[in-house]
């Protein structure tokens, strides 16, 4: 299926084509098209999935501008896309179940305002409230530049009246169309643009005010859109109103992009494509984020869904994988304390990392010959330098096998690792207890070796302590 690289602003710019229910038709789909004013040798159908678009079928000219979709079995229902090429101009149908017939003529310069529907029903009324909105949205235009405008206070108030006339009016229009079309796509669509009506919060100001009106917001956000209705999938709304939920409401920390997602979950059909889909997605996102901590999000889908048999379509090699990840990361996420293990000094002295006595502990795992390493070790010496008096230890774990061991030793006075702590693994216990799969991986623990942050530059080591630190090198310096 090919990509399209379509134009998403669908509100008032382009048509949505409700199939008209004609009795005594039979199963399948059947979409007519004519265009007046111009003969392309195919037009397209395809179909949203989420943010993508994907192609679906093919019609050709059969004569006199006449295009035709057909087919023995009903599509799933969705929003699917008429697509004129070669500038991919489109305009987008929705096909509900049994309400898969329709026919209509248009004209390319103008898709949307040029449309003749020849079906009764739905989809003539949705036609009615595009064009309706239009001519709201003009005259909402004019009243808005008189209230920027006009230096006339009356003319201001009059204009301010207007417009709640203007906003009430489209209240009623949309309620007469929910009414009339409950449970069809129509309703969905509508519904799925419904703004949440805030509360006055009297009382309140300021931030508490600010607080109030968000917590509102987040947890009536979904009020007007029934995430169980799979029809969602083939929208394309879906996916800007679950960023928006999960970027701009959802405090960007695990724990709380875990709770939202729950609650996604949570009112999704664990049947559904939807469920699947924004599962599938968050899992694949979370395990690769380059995020401090993220890898907990996905750590918690893992245990709670795949786990648990709640991802039952996904592959027994492919959980296999999941899990194994899972059980690898969470030992080692933020918060955590991290593993000890054992470590042999130059001298073959034996010590393990709970020995090492310090309120903050940076263990380095680096390779004498990794390139980064070579870029790396000489700000993690600086860093070392400046703030050991401020209780920073570094433990640099050299990832050398035992008979290159010597390669670690050589140049430590060289390389400014004297007032380091360091050693190596014999038996390399420590690359599946920290997951190094890298070098240099670089890990902060607290005093009782809590991890603290973790996966990050050596660059970033005085901006990550400075945050622990109630008094730092760099305090001193301000």
């Amino acid at each position: 299926m090919n990509d399209l690289p379509l134009m998403r602003n669908w509100l008032f710019t382009i048509a949505i084509l409700w199939l008209a229910t004609v009795s005594g038709w039979s199963q399948g789909y059947q979409i007519d098209v004519e265009l007046r004013d111009t003969v392309l040798s195919e037009i397209y159908l395809g179909y949203h999935y989420a943010d993508k678009q994907y192609i679906l079928d093919t019609a050709k000219h059969i004569g006199d501008g006449h295009y035709q979709f057909t087919g023995a079995e009903e599509r799933k229902p969705g929003v699917y896309l008429l697509v004129f090429p070669p500038n991919n101009l489109y305009l987008e149908v929705l096909l509900d179940e049994g309400e898969q017939k329709i026919k209509f003529s248009t004209e390319t310069s103008d898709l949307s305002t040029q449309i003749d529907v020849k079906t009764k029903g739905q989809t003539r009324a949705f036609y009615e409230y595009i064009a309706f909105l239009r001519k709201q949205k003009k005259k909402a235009a004019e009243l808005s530049a008189t209230q920027n405008n006009s230096q006339d206070s009356l003319a201001k108030a009059q204009a301010v009246a207007a417009q709640k006339n203007l906003d009430d009016e489209v209240s009623a229009y949309q309620e007469k169309l929910l009414e009339d079309y409950e449970g069809s796509m129509l309703d969905l669509v509508i519904s799925s643009g419904l703004q949440v009506q805030m509360p006055e919060f009297a009382g309140l100001s300021g931030n508490q005010k600010r607080q109030a009106q968000y917590r509102y917001y987040k947890e009536h956000y979904w009020d007007h859109v029934d995430l169980s209705d799979d029809r969602l999938i083939r929208t394309p709304f879906i996916q800007s109103k679950v960023d928006a939920y999960m970027s701009n409401l959802t405090p960007q920390v695990p724990d709380s992009i875990a709770a939202s997602l729950d609650y996604l979950f949570s009112r999704m059909d664990p049947d559904g494509d939807l469920y699947r889909h924004y599962m599938v997605k968050y899992v694949n996102e979370y395990s690769a984020s380059k995020v401090v901590g993220m890898d907990a999000v996905f750590v918690h889908l893992a245990e709670n869904y795949y786990r648990t048999g709640k991802a039952h379509w996904t592959p027994e090699e492919n959980l296999s994988k999941i899990l194994k990840r899972s059980s690898t990361l969470q030992p080692i996420l933020l918060g955590k304390t991290a593993p000890d293990f054992t470590f042999v000094q130059p001298g073959d002295s034996t010590h393990t990392l709970y020995e090492v006595e310090s309120p903050y502990t940076i263990l380095i795992f680096w390779d004498p010959d990794c390139g980064v390493c070579k870029k790396a070790m000489p700000e993690a010496v600086a860093f070392g330098k400046k703030y050991r008096d401020y209780g920073v230890q570094i433990v640099g774990i050299c990832t050398k096998r035992k008979k290159d061991v010597e390669d670690c030793w050589s140049d430590i006075a060289e390389k400014g690792l004297d007032n380091w702590i360091v050693g190596y693994d014999p038996r390399g216990l420590y690359k599946p207890l920290y997951d190094v799969t890298a070098t240099p991986m670089i890990y902060v623990l607290d005093e009782d070796k809590v991890i603290l942050s973790k996966r990050i530059a050596a660059s970033q080591l005085e901006e990550v302590m400075d945050i622990f630190l109630d008094e730092s090198p760099n305090d001193m310096q301000r």
